[in-house]
């Protein structure tokens, strides 16, 4: 008898419990080996929570729709250019197809598109088409002509008379879309020419081009000719390399006294990244240069890189990957190499930096999109004293329904000639919205004091996309838009934030958009910081980052000030299980708060004063613990 009471009071007890508590939780406080009176959180059991994805997207629309993704296969990704004379003038192209039902490599709907901005990007006129058929992988400069004015000069190949061919198209005037076709001459009849031609402006005022023989090509490999400009003439073409150590992509660049460069990637062992210069406006050119080459530890990667001249000295990026037995490593490092010092710098490393893409899992790599960056893009401002580079991002885990990632576009820069580079700034950071292939414009403008950056980027709603939907990945079809967006590297929006603690433990996020030393903010803090690690357990952080989570303790209640950026959205990485998160710097409701995949959320949100409590607000500078099913992302974004 005495056994049944007890049974029965503690039925009643957990009857009680049941109703008294809006959660299936039990938070208790244990032990730790690593800080004593720790509060940690146990589960019990969990009931699912579904969240509804929203839509959000970034820059200005400049009019440029189409189908299908064809930057996939191309070289360096050579989009925009500005006039130096007046910056207020933009001139961008694209490379689309016209037909949703023509998604096949040789589309005959395949077409380069031009349109132009005459203040700033603001607003665009309407598209022009390129007169070409077929076109392929182009490439755009503004030249200084004749009558002193930069005119859109764009180079790509077409279809003629049965066989691929390179040709110049030049505007009539600034902004006109009424181009006049210059096509190369043959290198060789019966078969397919030099083809994805790269252009430039050299200092004397011509034009050339960079070009692959295809390898349904008698030759073969990279050719490069010249364009006279004052009489409209072509030259002959010169081959560079010829195959198999020529991959198919090219970049280009110009300076000043005669200075050109062309860089290319060859594929054979050891796989290079190789250069030839030229001092005589591409007259002649010297031996060619190896960059980067595989080695017993790393390699180049064979998704794009792009080059720029300061004065002489030549500024290359490129990405580089760790190579093994297996192959190449997905995570990769973005690099800057330059000619006055024949070195290279590493300005990101995805192995080492929070969040970005370490490994498939899950995931599905497009071909010719295969490393966690991919296609860099390289700039300067007018006075050719910072450096920026961008370059295409995937975030760990952020994929769509069909496991494909989805990319976003990261900015860098350096002031002092590469030595030394900013974090990176993501400067989409958009839910469920493909952006990728970057385009910097070479030299963007200062404004009031202040460099901007001018750059353009396709953005899809389906990512995985490739050039042609009979690859291994065939995709739905992809409608993708050409967006500009103009940054202000200098403008910080500043406002000040606020952190109250209490005595003893805190769960404390930052309300400001940095990464930052515990110290710094907290001085007299009297414990290190702490976070959820990889492998469940804490770990001691000195950096302090936004979007997470750390257990710091204080002898003494208060009040900390900040001043910094405010983050109004946040993509913030989760794992299998408990995940400690940071929030934003306004409030925000959980019922706001999705999840890439959907549907991964499986708790309430709970939140730490003296006690855990489930909390339907999320307040700026404090920490959270939320529970998901599998690894993906949680996105924040206010109204």
């Amino acid at each position: 008898m005495r056994n049944f009471f007890k049974i029965l009071l503690l039925l009643l007890i957990i009857n009680l419990l049941s109703h008294t508590q809006n959660f299936n939780e039990v938070f208790i406080t244990k032990k730790n080996p690593i800080l004593k009176d720790f509060p940690i959180l146990k589960s019990r059991s969990f009931s699912r929570t579904e969240s509804n994805s929203t839509i959000s997207t970034t820059g200005i629309d400049t009019k440029i729709y189409g189908y299908w993704d064809y930057q996939s296969n191309g070289g360096a990704i050579n989009y925009i250019d500005v006039n130096p004379l007046d910056p207020n003038n933009i001139h961008i192209i694209s490379m689309i197809s016209t037909d949703s039902t023509d998604a096949i490599a040789v589309s005959m709907s395949r077409r380069v598109v031009y349109n132009f901005s005459y203040d700033a990007g603001e607003s665009w006129g309407i598209p022009k088409i390129v007169p070409n058929i077929r076109a392929g992988y182009p490439s755009l400069t503004a030249i200084f002509d004749l009558y002193e004015s930069y005119i859109a000069a764009i180079s790509s190949h077409s279809l003629l008379s049965g066989y691929l061919r390179s040709s110049l198209y030049i505007d009539d005037y600034e902004g006109a879309g009424n181009f006049l076709t210059y096509i190369t001459p043959l290198i060789q009849t019966g078969t397919d020419n030099p083809i994805s031609p790269a252009i430039a402006q050299t200092s004397n005022g011509n034009i050339i081009l960079a070009a692959s023989l295809p390898t349904t090509s008698s030759l073969g490999g990279l050719a490069v000719i010249v364009f006279n400009l004052a009489d409209r003439t072509w030259g002959n073409w010169t081959q560079f390399e010829t195959f198999p150590n020529h991959s198919g992509r090219i970049a280009i660049a110009t300076g000043s006294n005669g200075y050109a460069a062309v860089i290319w990637r060859s594929n054979t062992n050891p796989d290079s990244l190789l250069l030839r210069q030229s001092t005589n406006n591409g007259l002649s050119w010297n031996q060619k240069l190896t960059i980067d080459y595989e080695n017993e530890n790393t390699g180049p990667c064979w998704t794009g890189f792009d080059a720029i001249y300061n004065g002489t000295d030549l500024y290359v990026t490129y990405t580089k990957s760790k190579y093994t037995m297996n192959g190449y490593s997905l995570a990769n490092e973005v690099c800057f190499w330059k000619s006055s010092t024949m070195n290279t710098v590493t300005i990101l490393d995805s192995n080492t930096y929070p969040y970005l893409m370490k490994s498939t899992g899950i995931d599905n790599i497009q071909t010719n999109h295969n490393f966690a960056f991919n296609f860099p893009s390289i700039g300067l401002n007018s006075t050719k004293t910072r450096i920026y580079v961008g370059v295409d991002v995937f975030i760990q885990g952020e994929v769509d329904q069909d496991g494909f990632n989805y990319s976003d576009i990261l900015l860098f820069y350096s002031d002092d000639y590469g030595i030394s580079w900013t974090l990176p700034q993501n400067l989409t950071r958009t839910y469920n919205v493909d952006e990728r292939y970057v385009s910097l414009a070479p030299y963007s403008p200062n404004l009031n004091d202040s460099n901007y950056v001018y750059l353009v980027y396709q953005e899809d709603k389906i990512p995985g996309a490739n050039f042609a939907t009979n690859s291994s990945e065939a995709r739905p079809v992809s409608g993708v838009k050409t967006k500009f967006l103009k940054f202000n590297t200098d403008y910080i929006p500043r406002g000040t934030a606020s952190i109250s603690v209490n005595t003893n433990w805190n769960m404390i996020s930052l309300p400001i958009d940095t990464v930052i030393e515990k110290t710094s903010i907290f001085p007299d803090a009297s414990s290190n910081a702490f976070t959820l690690g990889s492998s469940g357990g804490y770990v001691m952080e000195n950096q302090l980052a936004v979007g997470k989570a750390y257990w710091i303790k204080f002898s003494n209640s208060s009040e900390y000030s900040l001043i910094g950026k405010k983050p109004k959205s946040l993509k913030i990485p989760v794992k299998k299980g408990w995940n400690m998160i940071g929030s934003l710097s306004e409030e925000i409701t959980v019922d706001k708060i999705t999840s890439s995949p959907p549907g991964i959320i499986v708790s309430k949100f709970y939140g730490y004063s003296a006690g855990y409590v489930v909390i339907n607000i999320l307040k700026p500078g404090k920490g959270y613990w939320v529970k998901v099913h599998s690894d993906g992302l949680l996105n924040l974004i206010t109204k």
